[in-house]
């Protein structure tokens, strides 16, 4: 089978198997930091993604004239666009 901490730990003597368990909660302390972290990032970069959407969003629309009527009735025409999203 495999050789996992807790084998080895049953192989050594005391002084090293007390070692081993002080390294395999770290390494289980370290590990659980590791995943807090991971999931906090990708938490941060959607919402970096979320905010620099809707702010190209709010600067695409920037110079657009709102719909509707001319004094003379007629439809308002024309597309002033601030900021061109396409790359």
């Amino acid at each position: 089978g495999d050789l996992t901490v807790s084998r080895l730990i049953e192989m050594v003597d005391n002084n090293r198997a007390d070692q081993l368990h002080t390294l395999r909660h770290s390494l289980h302390h370290l590990n659980d930091r590791i995943l807090h972290i991971r999931n906090q990032n990708a938490l941060l970069l959607n919402k970096s993604r979320e905010y620099i959407h809707k702010t190209l969003e709010m600067l695409s629309r920037i110079g657009k004239p709102a719909p509707g009527y001319t004094a003379a009735g007629a439809e308002q025409q024309g597309l002033h666009v601030a900021l061109d999203r396409r790359i």
